[in-house]
């Protein structure tokens, strides 16, 4: 053999410039497997920790979302409370004669009408109970038709 060549492991001639870029090649995997793995681990961990950010930062929305649904609730009660007080019929009697300056009708002011005049009062003629659907049938409405009618009949009488 040459003194350029040795014999190699297996039987195989190497010559002595060959033989160091497997080394270095071996060498290079291994530092690229442990610095991809490094780099897979530090990604594996930054991204937990931005999970478990994400979980308490939600947790604490969720806490003032549950804090905020209290306190609307506690308020929709307090409304509630303060409706019906409002209802309540001596109160409305009391706002009646103290800030209206109304008070109980004498016996005189009331007056019940017959069925009859109820059907009356309505308008059975065309004009009339045409008016009275284009306006919807409005109680109201047929309240003071009904109260003109009186009225007119009371000038009539005197």
């Amino acid at each position: 053999m040459a003194a350029s060549q040795r014999q190699g492991a297996k039987g195989f001639s190497v010559s002595p410039g060959t033989r160091s870029l497997p080394r270095t090649w071996k060498r290079f995997r291994r530092r690229l497997v442990f610095i991809s793995g490094l780099i897979l681990f530090l990604a594996l961990t930054f991204g937990k920790a931005y999970l478990s950010m994400q979980v308490v930062l939600k947790g604490y929305q969720l806490e003032d979302l549950k804090r905020e649904i209290y306190l609307i609730k506690r308020e929709n009660e307090q409304l509630q409370k303060e409706t019906a007080r409002l209802k309540t019929p001596e109160r409305i009697a009391q706002v009646a004669t103290g800030r209206l300056g109304m008070g109980e009708p004498s016996s005189e002011q009331i007056c019940y009408c017959p069925p009859e005049a109820r059907e009356e009062s309505r308008g059975s003629s065309g004009s009339a109970s045409s008016q009275t659907r284009a306006e919807g049938n409005s109680w109201l409405v047929v309240f003071s038709r009904a109260l003109q009618g009186w009225l007119q009949d009371e000038g009539a009488g005197i």
